[in-house]
């Protein structure tokens, strides 16, 4: 298993006592990832088998509307992930608990699935937000940087509204934030984008 270290909260804003709040940790702190653990996660998902998100969507609402997600994922169950995985699936279970203990205190009880993303020329995720029917039980999302900046263009990760935020994009950057935050992945104009995003799950919101 990998080594883990401490985190530092570096939330970029807050409101009502800290229940809106983006934690960024980017350039101006060591990366909770390093270098040869990107290299790793992005080796290993690889090897395995890409499935186009785009199809991900049956509704008729979504085959009408053109500014669908595009990309390619791979999912890790925490539960079942293999050797060559499964420190991964625990760091960032470890980040989750350490992020929801300092900053939300949320009643958590399980990770999702973990999705490692693929975003190639012309690939995107338009604006959502994460809590909705029938996914009632995400309460915080977690977003990994996992490609060099220097590696793609376009690919932005937005988050909030008027104006929405930029996520860093300095390799294995953390964003979190709770699953009612917008965002969306502007169009890759170039290159290839690698990123992770999973949730942190429990009981509805009351």
């Amino acid at each position: 298993m990998k080594a883990t270290r401490p985190i530092a909260v570096v939330p970029t804003a807050a409101t009502n006592d800290n229940i809106v709040v983006a934690y960024v940790r980017s350039l101006q702190q060591p990366p909770l990832f390093l270098d040869d653990e990107c290299d790793d996660i992005i080796a290993w998902a690889e090897g395995m088998r890409f499935v186009d998100r785009k199809y991900l969507r049956t509704s008729a609402a979504a085959a009408r509307n053109p500014d669908v997600e595009h990309g390619k994922q791979i999912s890790i169950d925490p539960l079942t992930a293999d050797e060559h995985i499964a420190w991964f699936a625990r760091k960032v279970a470890e980040i989750i608990v350490d992020l929801n203990r300092k900053i939300w205190r949320f009643d958590l009880n399980r990770l999702s699935e973990i999705g490692i993303l693929r975003y190639d020329k012309g690939d995107r995720f338009p604006r959502h937000s994460d809590l909705q029917v029938p996914y009632c039980d995400r309460k915080i999302g977690v977003f990994i940087q996992l490609s060099p900046p220097e590696t793609y263009q376009g690919g932005v990760l937005e988050y909030g509204v008027d104006p929405p935020h930029r996520a860093p994009r300095g390799r294995g950057a953390v964003l979190a934030f709770p699953a009612w935050v917008p965002h969306r992945v502007t169009p890759i104009r170039s290159g290839t984008r690698y990123s992770a995003a999973c949730f942190a799950l429990g009981p509805s919101f009351r």
